[in-house]
């Protein structure tokens, strides 16, 4: 802070506890430095609940660091107070900092600029000189006594002429309160030389439409500098990296990525930019995936269709590709017709149907017609779409059937130009082709942590039966927003007792905001809290809502969790795809407001063990319905 300035702070008192306690502000060793805000220093008391605060104001009365305490009382912690006073304005910039000038032939001369630019609101005085005058630096423009107003910039042009091979140093003084800028630079032969290692790069065989990298290290091996900027024309080459300067001694590792844009072998040349550098020759070979069996369609997350299993993060959008393998008929794709069903809790978007193709089916039961034919290959794109999943526990299913009064009875099809539909078959032989998160741990849903509100902070406390190194991270989402973790490191508490406290901010008054945790062992989250909520401005709130089933899918057994804002009475039910009630969890019973779990053990009301498949759930109380899917594998 600029000596003499003014600057205030606040210091946030909030009661967390079940008993009311004072607070009664000190300021010890503060000398002249900081005091109290007129009103701000008086005691006061705060119940449970409640929120006070301190407002302190520094002024520096010299250039030093400064340091006090703020005492709050004798059972409240300290708060340290620092700040340093400065009797310039920082905010100014020179660029570059350092100059180092590169070997120049004795009696040539080179030249740059240092540039000084102020930020301020007041003004800047620089000199610009040379501490060693004379020799082989000069100051060509920009030197003088002057001021320079805000967003104001200088250029000081400094000229390097050595007059023997030898090094040379000085340094350039911009103004009394500002740092020196060293200037260095060499006198010799001016050598420009570079090596790229390797100059071949082999990217092997791979399917098409993945991709692979390879890297090339420039090195400038002269003591000129070099300008580097390498790219290619060559089709399914790319090269990452920006162009740069190096100076001598220095490299720059660049990137090169081939994705195989069809079958067979893909040759390409990546430029330097730079002619004393050499070019680097690449080359691969794109595959069609061997694929066992003809008129075969799946789902797949890569685009070289070979990967149908896949991890995915929450709320993170992923392209999934629709493939028909080998078609058997020696003609054009012309229309194909299949029913898509995605199980678990997951979003899907932005279908688009290859060959400009119309959907004759409602939503994604396919019946499509192409407006443009496409050409037979041993993989056929028919389709492709986006796709997020909303929750982090639970595998995601893709499952494919025939359609609703399919053109071949019982079968899924694809249509040749001017012939009869074929056949086709599930590329896994079951009617899931894809799975998503499968190989996650099946997670125990955690207890709801509880939340207090003191001001404008909200607590989360909860307890666990965990190992004492076990830790927890904590998320907040609003209606509408992308799920935001909260800590950065897992807390970890001793105890099995865990608290955050958040301070929510740029939220209008009446946002519903809901917070949950996950449980991590070993880097790992392997549970999952449901979410509390709080109305911004408002107390905490407890709503009627279903939740998900955990787990799921699941074999053999799977909780079905729900709350109650208010005593209702409940009815709970499995049914199946026909809409036949298959269990009867609870029938009509009332029930308090609170957290409620009932268990499924995959079992009809009789006590037979029910077949494999999609079932549904739902909750009725008076006032609310909802259902839910889940989906029990044997």
């Amino acid at each position: 802070m600029l000596v003499g300035a003014r600057l205030t702070r606040d210091v946030v008192i909030a009661n967390t506890g079940e008993i009311p306690f004072t607070v009664a502000p000190v300021l010890t060793d503060c000398g002249e430095d900081f005091e109290f805000e007129t009103g701000s220093g008086v005691p006061f008391t705060l119940a449970p609940g409640e929120s006070g605060t301190v407002r302190v104001v520094c002024t520096p009365q010299r250039q030093a660091v400064l340091a006090c305490t703020l005492g709050l009382g004798p059972d409240l912690p300290a708060v340290a107070l620092d700040a340093r006073g400065v009797l310039v304005d920082t905010n100014w910039d020179i660029t570059p900092a350092r100059v180092v000038f590169p070997v120049t032939l004795p009696g040539a001369f080179r030249d740059t600029t240092v540039v000084v630019t102020y930020f301020g609101l007041d003004s800047l005085a620089i000199d610009p000189y040379l501490i060693t005058a004379g020799g082989a630096f000069s100051i060509l423009s920009g030197d003088g006594a002057r001021l320079l107003g805000p967003n104001d910039q200088e250029e000081i042009v400094i000229r390097f002429v050595p007059t023997t091979e030898t090094g040379y140093a000085t340094s350039l003084s911009v103004g009394d309160v500002l740092p020196l800028v060293a200037l260095s630079g060499t006198g010799g032969q001016p050598v420009s030389s570079c090596a790229v290692t390797p100059t071949t790069l082999d990217f092997g065989g791979f399917l098409i439409n993945n991709s692979r990298s390879r890297e090339f290290v420039i090195t400038n091996t002269g003591n000129q500098p070099l300008y580097v900027a390498p790219g290619t024309v060559s089709p399914g080459y790319s090269v990452s990296g920006s162009p740069r300067r190096l100076n001598a001694g220095l490299a720059a590792t660049y990137t090169v990525t081939l994705t195989p844009p069809g079958d067979g072998v893909w040759d390409g040349v990546i430029s330097t930019g730079e002619a004393l550098c050499p070019e680097v020759l690449c080359t691969g070979t794109g595959n069609y995936p061997d694929v066992a069996g003809n008129d075969l369609i799946g789902i797949f997350f890569d685009p070289g269709f070979s990967l149908n299993e896949i991890d995915l993060p929450v709320y993170r959008p992923h392209t999934a590709y629709v493939v028909l393998f080998n078609p058997t008929e020696a003609s054009v794709v012309s229309g194909w017709e299949c029913a898509i069903e995605l199980a678990g809790q997951v979003t899907a978007s932005d279908w688009t149907l290859a060959g400009n193709g119309v959907n004759g089916g409602v939503g994604t039961d396919f019946r499509v017609s192409l407006a443009s034919p496409l050409p037979l290959a041993p993989t056929v794109e028919l389709a492709r779409f986006q796709f997020m999943v909303l929750y982090p526990y639970g595998t995601i299913l893709m499952l494919m059937n025939p359609a609703t009064n399919p053109t071949i009875a019982g079968e899924m099809s694809w249509l040749p130009n001017g012939g009869p539909a074929i056949a086709m078959q599930s590329y896994t032989g079951d009617e899931i082709v894809a799975l998503v998160n499968e190989g996650h741990p099946v997670a125990v849903q955690a207890p709801t942590p509880s939340l207090t509100l003191a001001g404008a902070q909200v607590r989360l406390e909860w307890t666990l039966a965990v190992a004492p190194d076990t830790g927890c991270h904590v998320y907040r989402r609003a209606d509408g927003e992308v799920e935001q973790r909260l800590t950065n490191q897992p807390l970890i508490a001793g105890t099995g007792t865990f608290t955050y406290t958040d301070e929510p901010v740029g939220f209008e008054p009446g946002t519903q905001l809901h917070y949950s945790y996950a449980l991590v062992m070993d880097g790992r989250e392997t549970a999952r809290s449901p979410e509390a909520d709080v109305d911004v401005g408002a107390l905490p709130t407890r709503r009627t809502r279903l939740l998900p089933n955990v787990p799921n899918p699941f074999n053999p057994r799977t909780e079905i969790r729900f709350e109650l804002a208010a005593p209702a009475q409940v009815s709970l039910v499995v049914f199946d795809l026909s809409g036949r009630v298959v269990r009867t969890l609870i029938a009509g019973d009332s029930l308090p407001a609170a957290s409620h779990v009932r268990e499924w053990r995959g079992e009809d009301d009789g006590g037979r063990t029910v077949a494999s498949g999609v079932y549904f759930y739902r909750l009725e109380t008076g006032t609310y319905g909802e259902t839910r899917r889940m989906v029990l594998m044997k």
